[in-house]
């Protein structure tokens, strides 16, 4: 799709169907209302790779001039650091920050940082730096990619992340594998379950149930809230290589325990996998519709289909009880009179 302005305008009018998009565009300031409309084109045009130099030059273009201190804050305002960050807070994080840390001074304290690597770890940076110059999407930036080169966790994860998923750059696992093996021993408990995820994958090439579990206990001791769903969840109804290691009273242990922080109900809808199936728990319909209940109302995407199916089946049990027939007793015979000495022949 040509980078044109009839073509900005029809992605952000797209966008903007969405009540969020359309109350976070509508009360932008300028500038960041200017980054918001070529984002909405390389959200729904990047992939297919046409005009990309042209998205890619207005893109910098607009952060270079347009965007102002104001304009960043209200980005990083309405998307904070956290579950759910996007590459807008970076980005307004990097744009307030410019004076400071211009790309010169980033590329000459990313060179530093090499430096002093080992030799097998400096040509994995150097494979991902070469990746960055070529990089499409803005969440991958350079200061993004200082901060992993020097050693901080959560940027080591985020690196990791764009190697893994493909954002802004072709995946490659064996650099997602560096990044997230980086950022654990950097103390990061998500970079732990990454690679958990890595390793139990029999497909990845790094399968290694062993280490899968590992690093799972250590996103575990770390206090990952994900790792007590995750982990409750392999634990209680894990299949395939993880089969071996179930703990269904465990498991749900750590599922009902990963309830108390689940903004998203993705705890709450594992929990009630477990009681529909009898997982760790006496199989209970109501209880588990009950969850599921709850997990739609955090907003997860599958609960909806899990309700239609509970109450499907909890219908289908009910009309089946009243259908059945009730037992019949059979009638007793008559006793058959013993003949006797009054009897007539």
């Amino acid at each position: 799709m040509k980078f044109t302005e009839k073509t900005i305008e029809e992605a952000t009018s797209k966008m903007c169907e969405d009540s969020f998009w359309s109350e976070v565009y509508e009360n932008a300031p300028e500038g960041a209302k200017k980054r918001l409309r070529v984002a909405f084109w390389g959200n729904a045009h990047m992939r297919e790779r046409e005009d990309l130099d042209a998205y890619r030059i207005e893109r910098e273009r607009i952060e270079r001039e347009e965007m102002t201190y104001e304009d960043a804050m209200y980005l990083a305002r309405r998307f904070p650091e956290g579950a759910g960050k996007t590459h807008y807070a970076e980005l307004a994080e990097r744009i307030a920050r410019r004076p400071m840390m211009t790309d010169a001074k980033l590329d000459a304290a990313i060179d530093a940082l090499a430096a002093m690597l080992p030799a097998e770890d400096r040509a994995l940076v150097a494979a991902s730096r070469e990746r960055y110059d070529r990089c499409e999407d803005g969440f991958f930036t350079k200061e993004l990619f200082w901060k992993a080169v020097g050693g901080d966790g959560d940027s080591c994860g985020l690196v990791g992340d764009c190697f893994a998923h493909g954002h802004g750059v072709d995946p490659d696992p064996e650099l997602a594998l560096y990044w997230f093996r980086r950022g654990a021993f950097g103390g990061d408990a998500d970079c732990c379950l990454h690679l958990a995820y890595i390793h139990e994958d029999e497909e990845s090439g790094h399968f290694d149930m062993p280490a899968a579990v590992f690093w799972m206990m250590e996103a575990l001791r770390r206090g990952d809230a994900d790792a007590k769903r995750n982990f409750g969840y392999r634990l209680a109804l894990g299949d395939g290589p993880w089969e071996r290691y179930r703990n269904p009273k465990a498991g749900v242990a750590l599922i009902t325990e990963a309830t108390q922080d689940d903004p998203h109900g993705y705890a709450y809808y594992n929990l009630a996998l477990c009681f529909e199936r009898g997982a760790g728990v006496e199989r209970n319909m109501e209880r588990a519709l009950e969850l599921y209940m709850e997990a739609r109302r955090r907003g997860h995407y599958a609960a909806d289909d899990a309700i239609s199916r509970i109450e499907t089946q909890m219908a289908a049990a009910d009309e089946g009880a009243e259908r059945k027939p009730a037992r019949r007793v059979p009638a007793k015979k008559p006793a058959k009179r013993k003949k006797g000495k009054g009897t007539r022949k």
